[in-house]
């Protein structure tokens, strides 16, 4: 019996001191959302989202243009990106960077030059934009995916800067 009571007391104690030793309590992601719709500074300017019919999603960041037109079916384009794959919802590995080879990648918008996602995304963007584009597998690469670099099936993350409508 005196080791059954020491054994629930030093267990009791290990419990206490283990609630003693945690660091602070982080906030939940609730606890992070702003509570009105206000911008939290000035100068902070809530970010843009779009969903297309597609399932295509544009969350612009930097904003283009105003007066400038979107690119046209045909028109060369001249933009920078850098891909992700997501990987549940989470900005995953990067997998290419057109921002880290110093050299903008130029296209025809809407030919079929490129995968469906960013015919799309790009076509909807003003010269000067920044936008993430969230990429379902089907307007990517698909099942066949895009040899070892981006699996079958994958969902994508693109950061996009539209530099120039040539």
């Amino acid at each position: 019996m005196k080791k059954y009571i020491t054994s629930i007391c030093l267990l009791v104690t290990c419990c206490i001191f283990n609630g003693c030793c945690k660091g602070p309590n982080k906030p939940t992601p609730k606890e992070l959302q702003p509570t009105s719709t206000q911008p939290i500074a000035e100068g902070i300017k809530k970010m843009s989202r779009e969903t297309f019919a597609s399932g295509l999603i544009k969350e612009i960041t930097t904003p283009g243009d105003e007066s400038a037109a979107r690119p046209a079916k045909g028109q060369r384009i001249s933009v920078h990106y850098t891909g992700y794959l997501n990987e549940n919802g989470v900005t995953g590995r990067k997998f290419d960077s057109s921002v880290d080879r110093g050299t903008p990648f130029v296209f025809e918008v809407g030919v079929g030059q490129v995968i469906r996602g960013w015919d799309e995304g790009l076509a909807s963007m003003k010269k000067g934009e920044k936008a993430r584009l969230l990429i379902p597998a089907e307007l990517g690469y698909g099942a066949r995916g895009a040899g070892a670099v981006i699996p079958p099936n994958a969902n994508l993350i693109f950061d996009v800067e539209l530099l120039e409508i040539l």
